[in-house]
């Protein structure tokens, strides 16, 4: 219930950046909201292994989904963040510039053959379980979607964290980089699990429901922080019209004549 609420916020909160995205002509907030909204539809996919209550058998077609959801937030969030990378080296945002891309034609190639690499990896008919990982995680095909799932999470996220820290400085930042830091500590303990069966180690008795829950506080806390900076900047636009339209009517006082005055 806790997870499928929280998908349902972080997909309501993308819809919204992406649509005052579109409408502004923000790029930048376009991406953030798609980013949101394939995070919130992997985050829903997952939601039945939480460890609060009973937790649900995932049929493998579901785990592919929620992959390739999760792909999809990656390829969103890295799009935007080498358009960041771009803007800080040159100074200036320009989406045209041959350089970027380039970067995003290879993003894109990437997410695209991420996705086929997951439902080819997992065409092998796995029985329903609460712990795929423990189950079939000596299979190679399976060590393949992990790698790839894990990839998808960690390198985005890595990179959000260390350019939040990097290029800001309030609040928000701390939020962020602490949710990107638990996205990190999310695969490497995945990571963790698929070396386990390398050396010959059979399961890791924990390993489903920690892997929910980190993904889960992951998301709770970069969320939260980017909200924080979207509410901050917006707060600071109210500010400065509300500055605007109080000067503008003492100066339209001051300039009045009397005789309008009168009126």
């Amino acid at each position: 219930m806790i997870a499928s609420w929280a998908s349902y916020a972080l997909f309501a909160a993308g819809i919204v950046l992406l649509l005052r995205g579109l409408i502004l002509q923000r790029r930048e907030r376009s991406l953030l909201g798609v980013g949101f909204i394939f995070y919130a539809l992997a985050l829903r996919t997952y939601a039945p292994l939480l460890p609060i209550g009973t937790r649900t058998p995932l049929e493998t077609e579901d785990r592919i989904w929620g992959a390739t959801f999760t792909v999809m937030g990656g390829w969103a969030l890295l799009t935007l963040m080498t358009a960041t990378i771009h803007a800080y080296r040159t100074n200036e945002v320009d989406w045209s510039k041959p350089a970027i891309k380039r970067d995003f034609a290879v993003l894109a190639i990437a997410a695209v053959a991420s996705t086929f690499i997951l439902r080819v990896a997992l065409s092998g008919g796995y029985a329903p379980t609460t712990d795929f990982l423990n189950e079939y995680g000596s299979d190679p095909a399976v060590m393949v979607y992990e790698l790839v799932f894990v990839l998808w999470m960690v390198v985005p996220f890595g990179l959000l964290g260390y350019l939040t820290w990097k290029h800001t400085d309030d609040f928000g930042r701390s939020l962020t980089v602490i949710g990107c830091g638990v996205s990190v500590a999310w695969g490497a303990w995945k990571l963790i699990g698929v070396g386990a069966h390398l050396v010959g180690y059979d399961r890791i008795n924990i390993e489903s429901p920690v892997s929910v829950a980190l993904a889960l506080t992951a998301c709770f806390f970069v969320v939260s922080g980017l909200s924080v900076f979207t509410v901050r900047r917006v707060a600071k636009q109210v500010n400065l019209l509300l500055r605007y339209g109080w000067r503008r009517m003492i100066d339209d006082a001051r300039h009045r004549s009397p005789r309008d005055t009168e009126q």
